[in-house]
C-alpha cells in the first residue's frame, strides 16, 4: 500500500478546495474524489524526494502503481459511524462523506502482475457500488487485501516500535483477546487502535499473523522474518 506522508492527502484536498475534517481517526471527505485522485501530484512536498523505493527501481524491482479502482480490485461502501450527542447523549450518525471501507476484494490483478514479475503499489481509493470514489484508510485496505490473498504475513510499517505497555515495554506477542483487553485499559489508543483492529481482522480472515514494525529501523522486515524475537508486535490467532 502506498500511504505516503500524512500531510499529502490534506494538502491535495485543500488545493482542490475539498472540505474535509478528522473524526475519530477518520478523515471525513465531503466532495467527490474523482478529480482529486486523478490529479494527485506530490509537487515540492518533501515526500517527493523519498517515494516508495521500488517505484524508482532502487531495489531492482519493477513496480506498477494502481489503485483499488483498477480491475475492481476493491469495492467499497461508505463508512458509517455514530457518536453520542454532547447534549442528549443519544447516539447520532456521523457523516464522513466519501470515506469508505472495503466490501469485496478481487486480487486477480495483483496475482496477474506478480506472476509477470511486477510489484503492485496500491493507492487506497476504491469504487463504491454507487459509482462514487471512496477514500479508504490505507491500513484497513491493506489488511483486506492481505486476507483476500491469504497471505502468511501481513506487515504494517509505521513510525513507532509497536504496541508499548504502560511502562514503555514492547509487547511482542498478542492474540485478539489480549488486544481487546489492552484497548479496554487504554494501553492501545489513538492511531494504534485502527492498526490493531486491522491486524485482528486480518488474522481472523485467514492471515497467519500480522506484525506492526518500525519502518525507520534498517532492515526491519528482515529482522522480523529471520530472527527468533522479531522487532515489532505480532498478532496471531
Amino acid at each position: 500500500m502506498d500511504q505516503r506522508a500524512g500531510a499529502l492527502p490534506s494538502e491535495d484536498l485543500q488545493q482542490h478546495r475539498v472540505r474535509h475534517a478528522a473524526v475519530e481517526d477518520h478523515r471525513g471527505v465531503h466532495a467527490r474524489l474523482d478529480r482529486v485522485h486523478a490529479g494527485l501530484d506530490l509537487g515540492d512536498h518533501p515526500a517527493r524526494d523519498r517515494p516508495v523505493g521500488l517505484e524508482r527501481g532502487d531495489a531492482g524491482g519493477s513496480a506498477v502503481g494502481i489503485s483499488g479502482k483498477d480491475a475492481r480490485l476493491v469495492i467499497a461502501e461508505q463508512v458509517r459511524r455514530t457518536e453520542p450527542d454532547p447534549n442528549s447523549g443519544i447516539e447520532r450518525h456521523v457523516d464522513l462523506g466519501f470515506v469508505g471501507e472495503p466490501v469485496t476484494v478481487d486480487p486477480t490483478i495483483l496475482t496477474t502482475l506478480a506472476a509477470k514479475g511486477f510489484i503492485p503499489v496500491v493507492a487506497p481509493v476504491a469504487l463504491g457500488k454507487d459509482g462514487a470514489t471512496y477514500n479508504i484508510n490505507a491500513d484497513t485496505m491493506a489488511g483486506s487485501i492481505a486476507a483476500a490473498c491469504q497471505a502468511s504475513r501481513f506487515f504494517l510499517l509505521t513510525d513507532v516500535a509497536g504496541v508499548l505497555d504502560k511502562s514503555g515495554e514492547l509487547q511482542t506477542d498478542l492474540d485478539p483477546a489480549r488486544v481487546e483487553a489492552l484497548k479496554a485499559d487504554g494501553t492501545i489508543k489513538g492511531g494504534m487502535i485502527p492498526k490493531m483492529e486491522t491486524c485482528v481482522a486480518a488474522v481472523r480472515e485467514g492471515v497467519e499473523a500480522a506484525v506492526i514494525i518500525d519502518g525507520r529501523v534498517p532492515h526491519a522486515m528482515l529482522l522480523e522474518i529471520f530472527t527468533d524475537s522479531g522487532v515489532g508486535t505480532l498478532v496471531h490467532r
